[in-house]
């Protein structure tokens, strides 16, 4: 069985998953050479990733886009194509029509539809449309994939594929051992340490955590934070911040052992926006996670998070809430490396692309 993946970009973080896909199967890989959002995401070696065959360009004309150059891909020598199906790519429609004519099999990665999503009218009929010409769908999270179940789609064509980053090299530097007195040296104190790594931005709501700060100080419960990261919010949250001795702008950080030792050593990690592969890369190093609530914003990602183990839910946009989950937290969960190991299992479970691989095949052979 040859596979062909036409993906639309090659982020850095998948680089994991798409060298073991390349190790367990005969697959090649093609790329666009940008995202069509115009957002700047830092791109995989695509010389080290064994099966890469090439970029295609990404037209923009108003709403609707195109992948240059995707239609030869049909007639190619392949049995099996994996893409990132979107219905305003058009030649997407073309393709996925002729691979169904030449009988091959098409399967769509994609988040699915979240809970609360509804289709309504004309795009309800173009989107059930386009979305059953595939033969399957790898839906990243359980709750898309039931969601999308009860819209109306076949549940023995949806597949839950999950999510991982560099799984492997989370293990090697667990092995070696990531205990520090980082944060000792820098705040001079032991007090619980919340911490979030990520794009510094509005939709992150990190004023929401300043504030929560603020008012544990107020109720007794003294904390640091630590923002991980860079970005236009950045002067707004030092603004917020009262007590600048108990809160570490870090700035940006690529070095992945240095973010081990911060993420291993931190209490909680904090994302009052949206979660995405922030919760992956703290339950690696056995943190865990805090977020709101309202999943029809949350990235699939969120599903690691479970209730008093790897994390826990407050509501949505309510400071009171935050401030509740966070003492409830400390009083309840006494035991760290308890806490540790919750989070390290569904990692070891779920969220890595071993996982991922066994999942494909189940499907694919």
């Amino acid at each position: 069985m040859k596979i062909c993946c036409i993906f639309n970009y090659a982020p850095h973080y998948r680089y994991p998953i798409y060298k073991e896909m390349s190790r367990n199967f005969d697959v090649d890989f093609y790329f666009g050479n940008r995202l069509p959002t115009g957002e700047q995401i830092k791109k995989m070696d695509l010389c080290k990733l064994n099966g890469f065959k090439g970029e295609f360009d990404i037209n923009i004309y108003n709403k609707f886009i195109v992948w240059k150059n995707l239609l030869p891909l049909v007639f190619k020598k392949y049995d099996t194509y994996i893409l990132t199906g979107r219905t305003k790519i058009i030649n997407q429609w073309f393709f996925l029509i002729l691979a169904k004519l030449m009988h091959k099999r098409t399967y769509n990665w994609w988040h699915g539809f979240a809970p609360g999503h509804e289709l309504r009218g004309f795009r309800r009929y173009k989107e059930k449309i386009f979305f059953s010409l595939f033969t399957g769908h790898f839906i990243y999270g359980d709750k898309a994939r039931k969601n999308m179940i009860n819209m109306g789609f076949s549940a023995n064509k949806m597949f839950t594929i999950y999510n991982s980053l560099n799984y492997d090299n989370s293990l090697i530097y667990r092995k070696e051992g990531l205990k520090s007195d980082i944060f000792f040296k820098h705040f001079k104190n032991i007090y619980p340490t919340l911490l979030f790594i990520g794009r510094l931005t509005k939709i992150k709501k990190l004023d929401l955590l300043i504030h929560a700060y603020n008012k544990l100080e107020s109720l007794g419960l003294k904390c640091n934070i630590v923002l991980i990261g860079d970005g236009p919010e950045r002067k707004n949250l030092e603004n917020l911040s009262k007590n600048k001795d108990h809160i570490w702008f870090y700035g940006s950080l690529y070095d992945e052992y240095e973010i081990a030792k911060l993420l291993y050593n931190a209490d909680l990690c904090i994302s009052p926006g949206n979660v995405g592969l922030t919760a992956i890369h703290s339950i690696y190093y056995g943190l865990p996670v805090i977020t709101n609530n309202n999943f029809t914003i949350q990235m699939p990602e969120h599903e690691a998070i479970i209730p008093k183990k790897t994390g826990d839910f407050f509501i949505e946009d309510s400071e009171e809430s935050l401030v509740n989950v966070i003492l409830d937290w400390f009083k309840n969960n006494k035991n760290r490396d308890y806490i540790r190991h919750e989070c390290y299992k569904i990692a070891d479970n779920i969220f890595n692309p071993h996982n991922q691989i066994d999942i494909l095949k189940s499907v694919l052979l």
